[in-house]
């Protein structure tokens, strides 16, 4: 299952290294459900298990009851795994549905220094307005540009900042989310890439999970590497003059620095549990 972290990489890794394995796994075993049939149909992340927003409680409580049967039925799900067959889900609210998976079960997860990912998020959905002008609200969009600067639309996203909410569901304040990120980070039924050491992370990944096995191989790695690597930001000339003055505004950037400082301890610690974590024999939650 994967855990997606917003502009850590997490949309590249869903879209692209687990479709592969999702591919290859259909191609050699079959495929664990057919798209066109319900309640599959209507899953916005097909051919990928919903875990958005939008369908995140059907599907859990699809696993949940086992129904309908012939997907979600508990040894059904048993079955498929042993024969070969793999889901993997994708979305921001992947953690905590291996509890209600009737089948060996892992998390995967991208992390990126939290004040670079602030930055990149800044820069995609406010100053170059990606994705259609997505996060623009309608005034913006009239004036054909995001008028916020970086404090500014830190305020504007809320509790939308905090990206280890999506690693610690449920946890009552910041304090105890970041305690309970850790502690999930140390899970063995978790697995991180971090985005700094990505072309690592593939090669543990590879070399620790059989359905990664082709990230191993030559060029493959090479391939998923540098499209990891030439994603942009599609800003404009003046958009960039107007983010280098932002970044020499030092009130700025240490108020960045300041609202990152909970997730940066995460991060962190999860930089320095890095190789332990991939050290330890893979397990299932």
């Amino acid at each position: 299952r994967s855990v997606h972290v917003p502009k850590a990489g997490g949309s590249y890794f869903s879209i692209t290294v687990l479709m592969e394995a999702l591919e290859r796994s259909g191609e050699h075993h079959g495929y664990p459900y057919k798209l066109t049939h319900d309640p599959v149909s209507h899953w916005i992340t097909l051919p990928q298990v919903d875990l958005t927003q939008t369908n995140v409680k059907e599907t859990y409580q699809h696993f949940r009851e086992g129904t309908p049967k012939d997907i979600f039925g508990p040894e059904n799900t048993k079955q498929m795994y042993e024969e070969g067959k793999r889901m993997f889900g994708k979305g921001q609210f992947g953690m905590g549905l291996c509890e209600v998976v009737h089948a060996p079960c892992v998390y995967l997860t991208v992390l990126r220094d939290p004040v670079e990912r602030y930055l990149s998020h800044y820069k995609y959905s406010c100053l170059a307005g990606s994705e259609g002008a997505a996060q623009w609200l309608p005034e913006w969009k009239k004036l054909d540009r995001c008028p916020l600067d970086p404090i500014e639309f830190m305020d504007y996203l809320g509790p939308n900042l905090d990206w280890t909410i999506e690693l610690a569901p449920g946890a009552k304040n910041a304090q105890e989310r970041t305690e309970t990120a850790k502690q999930n980070l140390d899970s063995n039924c978790l697995r991180y890439l971090i985005l700094e050491k990505y072309d690592d992370g593939l090669d543990k990944l590879g070399a620790t999970y059989a359905d990664f096995l082709f990230l191993n191989k030559e060029p493959a790695k090479e391939r998923h590497n540098e499209k990891a690597k030439n994603a942009g930001h599609g800003m404009s000339e003046g958009e960039r003059d107007r983010f280098d003055i932002y970044m020499k505004n030092q009130t700025i950037v240490d108020a960045i620095a300041a609202r990152h400082a909970k997730m940066k301890e995460v991060y962190d610690y999860a930089v320095a549990k890095y190789e332990a974590n991939w050290a330890r024999a893979p397990g299932s939650c």
